[in-house]
């Protein structure tokens, strides 16, 4: 998904995809929308274009329907992390790494 200003020019996108949990998952197969990007632009930020990105996202869940819209968010992006958790998203679980 794209959003443009009355300009035509660009000020956020989105990138997702299905998603299917691996066979050999102990859970429930399902078929989900993964968020891969949310962008934007610095200057168009507050301006309810996540929102309507986000908005665009879950109707395409919901029309494919796909068991849930999962994305992923870096621990010190509390900026991201506080506008998912305003539109309703919740922490799931948590990625651990280590540097060798």
């Amino acid at each position: 998904m794209v959003a443009e200003d009355d300009n035509g020019d660009i000020k956020g996108f989105s990138i997702a995809q299905e998603q299917n949990t691996p066979p050999f998952n102990c859970l429930i197969p399902r078929t989900y929308g993964y968020v891969f990007d949310l962008i934007v632009s610095q200057d168009a930020r507050s301006q309810g274009i996540g929102q309507r990105l986000l908005a665009g996202m879950k109707k395409w869940t919901q029309e494919n329907n796909y068991s849930h819209l999962e994305l992923t968010v870096l621990s010190q992006n509390f900026e991201a992390i506080r506008f998912y958790e305003k539109e309703g998203y919740n922490e799931v679980n948590k990625l651990m790494s280590i540097t060798p």
